[in-house]
């Protein structure tokens, strides 16, 4: 009864599409979907004729919540997502069970205060058009039509547990749920070289030995074609130490490498 009739018909639309509906990311389209529901209402004689012209005419009235924010709301929402797909939703919302994570939240918050300083940083050198204190600044309806800010994506692991101990997937949870470390499909590029390198360590090389950072030409299996990779400045550095090639990322050493030590040890 505290309800109005816009009111409703807004929470009504929501269970098709919570995202698409939102009338914090989407109040248009939330109020076009809240009016098509209050017409089908007094077509079906649920409201007379004065009540629904007062209901459509009624504003989107958008209370933005900003409540203190959580540590690792990305990492957080990984953990429950993993439950409720193990063990059911009745388990995760009805047990009454504790959780225990390996959630660090002194690495966690840290993490999260280096990594937006380095990206505000990038956008002020960038000259950034839409960055995240444009979004921050402006109404939830206004910040719809911007084009998205720059977003992080960090894992924070202990390799000798395999306990990750701090997981950032954007900047804002609030904003995007999208987790940009466990969703996102990107090449992993040269960070890569960093479990390359690992793995040789591990397998009885030093950060002295040598190895050539010279051309070579690889077979692709299962295609008649040969790959010639390179190194990003086209150059080729000759013999170096593994500490050397790990420190200016030398693709044609870190191929070497993996040759050596075999692909199954990386």
């Amino acid at each position: 009864s505290e309800l109005t009739l816009s009111e409703c018909a807004v929470l009504i639309a929501l269970p098709r599409s919570p995202e698409k509906y939102s009338p914090y990311k989407h109040p248009e389209i939330a109020k076009q979907r809240r009016n098509f529901i209050l017409q089908k209402m007094f077509e079906n004689d649920l409201m007379d004729s004065i009540e629904y012209e007062e209901a459509i005419s009624e504003s989107l009235i958008i209370v933005e919540q900003k409540g203190e924010n959580r540590i690792g709301e990305y990492y957080l929402e990984e953990i429950r997502k993993y439950l409720e797909l193990k063990y059911g939703p009745e388990f995760l919302y009805r047990s009454g069970a504790n959780i225990y994570t390996a959630l660090n939240t002194s690495i966690q918050k840290a993490a999260e205060e280096i990594l937006e300083k380095h990206l505000v940083n990038i956008e002020k050198e960038y000259k950034f058009k839409n960055t995240k204190s444009k979004y921050d600044s402006l109404g939830l309806s206004d910040t719809v039509k911007l084009s998205p800010y720059l977003q992080d994506a960090l894992v924070v692991m202990n390799y000798h547990t395999g306990e990750v101990k701090a997981l950032i997937g954007g900047r804002d949870f609030s904003m995007s749920k999208f987790n940009r470390a466990t969703q996102a499909r990107r090449q992993a590029g040269s960070a890569f070289k960093v479990f390359v390198f690992t793995a040789a360590i591990d397998n009885g090389f030093t950060p002295n030995d040598i190895v050539l950072d010279l051309p070579i030409v690889l077979e692709v299996p299962g295609v008649d074609s040969i790959y010639r990779p390179s190194n990003y400045d086209r150059k080729f550095l000759g013999p170096i130490t593994l500490r050397k090639a790990l420190k200016h990322s030398r693709n044609l050493a870190a191929i070497r490498l993996i040759r050596n030590i075999g692909p199954e040890l990386v």
